[in-house]
């Protein structure tokens, strides 16, 4: 039986992320495949930049004007709420594994890998080199799929020139895309 792997955004208190893991779990399962989701986040190596610092700070503040309108927004008290019941939904309903990185030991384990839903292309979220499977981009043999994957955004203005340039490259490696 083949084995695949769905490398999504983290299970956490994402109500839709956590609907779609379950459900493209499903479908793959129903079909004949051994699947499980990843649980990590895929991470790369990071560079801290002066741009990165002052993005940083300005979330933050957007974070406290949000405080000061009354807006309403994800404190460490809600999120725990939250995920005493999100927590218990992944462990009862979705298959997963907790991968740091996509190794060789753990890229033999299975055949498949999808790629998605959600901003798993959004470089504000999440490595965007690594969603593209990087670490797979010599691997012929593995099927890449992209499935309802997002940018986020309407531009590429998160993105650096170099990973515009790989992506570019790794993109046609991928069996199908949908977004």
């Amino acid at each position: 039986m083949k084995r695949v792997l769905i490398l999504s955004q983290p299970l956490h208190n994402n109500y839709g992320g956590l609907l779609q893991a379950f459900a493209l779990q499903k479908v793959v399962k129903s079909l004949g495949f051994e699947v499980v989701t990843d649980s990590a986040k895929l991470k790369a190596k990071r560079r801290i930049t002066v741009k990165k610092v002052l993005e940083f700070c300005y979330h933050k503040a957007k974070g406290v004007a949000k405080v000061i309108l009354g807006y309403s927004i994800m404190t460490p008290q809600k999120s725990k709420i939250i995920s005493q019941n999100t927590q218990k939904f992944i462990d009862k309903y979705i298959d997963n594994q907790h991968i740091e990185t996509l190794s060789e030991k753990e890229i033999q384990n299975f055949d498949v890998f999808i790629v998605g839903s959600d901003q798993v292309f959004r470089k504000q979220y999440s490595s965007v080199t690594a969603y593209f499977l990087e670490s797979l981009k010599d691997r012929d043999d593995k099927i890449k799929l992209a499935y309802a994957a997002s940018f986020g955004t309407d531009d590429l203005s998160e993105w650096s020139q170099e990973e515009i340039k790989i992506c570019k490259n790794l993109a046609p490696k991928f069996k199908a895309v949908s977004v």
